[in-house]
């Protein structure tokens, strides 16, 4: 299997750790909290968002999916919110995220809190019909199966 490397520019306008992954095989980017912010209390249940100082000039054909990190998930209950960052867009990556956990929680300045990954985009246009054209293996497969329709076991 072959690996994809690309180069995004970034531009910082607040101090901030590098945008990096902690291994070279990692698919998301560590994106940390500003160094210059005051450190923030989160109490459960609270939405909250940190303008990060990073702007990405994305590749053509690709968006950036902001994931949890698996570590501040389970600690701490922080969730993700807002999540695509579109191709055009250059703006603040501003995090935006949950405090589903059951306490308080405090988010410090240069505090690894999500992982931006970078994929490729298709650009469809949309028709609108009638019945949709399956095949045998597509109306076998899955159809109008919803919420737990395999089962659990």
């Amino acid at each position: 299997m072959s690996t994809n490397k690309c180069v995004i520019e970034m531009i910082k306008d607040r101090p901030n750790k590098t945008v990096g992954r902690a291994h070279p095989m990692d698919a998301g980017l560590d994106v940390y909290t500003p160094s210059d912010m005051k450190p923030l209390k989160v109490r459960k249940g609270e939405i909250f968002t940190i303008e990060t100082g990073l702007h990405f000039n994305l590749p053509k054909g690709t968006m950036m999916y902001m994931c949890n990190k698996t570590g501040i998930s389970k600690k701490f209950g922080l969730q993700v919110m807002a999540k695509v960052v579109d191709e055009g867009f250059t703006g603040d990556l501003t995090i935006c995220m949950r405090n589903s956990g059951p306490k308080t929680v405090i988010i410090e300045p240069d505090m690894k809190l999500l992982q931006g990954v970078v994929v490729p985009v298709l650009y469809p246009t949309y028709k609108e019909v009638k019945k949709f054209k399956l095949t045998k293996a597509k109306k076998a497969d899955r159809g109008n199966g919803k919420f737990g329709s395999t089962g659990i076991k």
